[in-house]
């Protein structure tokens, strides 16, 4: 199996806010896997979905949290 690339964000605040995207390490577009602002069950998906990025952001609401990741590395 290959290797994906994670990024985590950690929005503990009370103002929900744009967080500026990295590129990832392996020049992969990121998918979203996990958005706790959704409700159950749309707020995982393993096998990722295609994030509303805004010029390599993502909004964040407040007191979520967002995993993306890029698709396996073969």
């Amino acid at each position: 199996k290959g290797n994906s690339d994670i990024y985590i964000i950690f929005n503990a605040s009370m103002v929900s806010r744009y967080y500026q995207i990295p590129g990832s390490y392996s020049g992969l577009r990121w998918m979203r896997a996990v958005d706790t602002s959704f409700p159950s069950p749309y707020d995982i998906d393993i096998n990722g979905i295609d994030p509303d990025l805004n010029d390599d952001r993502y909004y964040v609401k407040k007191l979520s949290t967002v995993v993306l990741i890029t698709p396996s590395c073969h």
